[in-house]
């Protein structure tokens, strides 16, 4: 497998996602995963009998075929919108051409296997294929090697704080501008601020920021699910380095 995840008989070059010398589109691209002598195929990664990598469901072809890294997911990128679109339409195409009301519930079926898979995709196939977008960009706290930063709800922490460190002032202000309340969801905060940071370089301490709000989300009793939630009963004068003064202390050398 390439870094992706990808069988390494597959090869994606700068341009998009390709497989050989012409662009590949989604529902192709994944058949062509899963088509893979290399590919070990299961139906639903909690039917294994322990914790292994190794074989495919067919979300994950869908999600490495957009162009993702496989571990890493779509919410690692900024354009997580697009891949999300994308990945809907092959869902959606799919559904058509099998039974029940959910087509991920179909393909995690109990003894569903690869030939099942492939059938589908054939079939969707010939009412056409679905576009991915040409170039992807992981957002630059987002890491394989910690899946969890790849994660809700540590991507819209993460992003808060790097928008923070942008603007300055106080959480109060910061949550005011973005019109964030305990009610805003983590994709709503997201919409509102990474238009504000795409270009802006992030501080180096965005992802210890993020994991010590993540931190406190999990510490509070009952368990805080909702960054929005937990932001909102934080002291609304609270600056970024007043928060930077709560981080844990580095070990000497890191």
């Amino acid at each position: 497998m390439d870094p992706c995840g990808r069988p390494r008989s597959f090869r994606m070059v700068e341009s998009g996602t390709n497989w050989g010398e012409e662009p590949v589109g989604l529902l192709a691209a994944a058949r062509k995963i899963l088509s893979n002598d290399d590919v070990e195929f299961v139906a639903s990664l909690d039917q294994l009998e322990s914790d292994v990598a190794g074989p495919w469901t067919l979300r994950d072809a869908l999600v490495v075929a957009s162009g993702c890294d496989r571990k890493a997911g779509p919410f690692a990128y900024w354009e997580h919108r697009e891949i999300g679109a994308a990945m809907n339409q092959a869902w959606d195409r799919l559904g058509a051409h099998v039974d029940g009301s959910s087509v991920q519930g179909w393909s995690r079926a109990k003894g569903r296997t690869k030939a099942d898979v492939l059938g589908a995709l054939d079939q969707a196939l010939a009412d056409g294929d679905v576009a991915v977008a040409t170039e992807l960009t992981m957002r630059p706290w987002c890491t394989t090697k910690l899946i969890r930063t790849c994660r809700i709800p540590f991507v819209p922490l993460a992003a808060l704080a790097h928008s923070w460190s942008a603007r300055g002032g106080s959480l109060g202000d910061l949550l005011g501008h973005f019109e964030i309340d305990a009610l805003t969801d983590p994709w709503q905060i997201l919409d509102r601020a990474e238009p504000t940071i795409r270009d802006v370089p992030a501080p180096p301490d965005t992802s210890e920021l993020a994991d010590y709000l993540r931190g406190r989300m999990n510490e509070s009793e009952p368990e805080i699910y909702s960054p929005a939630r937990l932001l909102v009963q934080l002291e609304p004068g609270l600056t970024l380095d007043g928060l930077r003064d709560l981080l844990p202390l580095r070990p000497a050398g890191r």
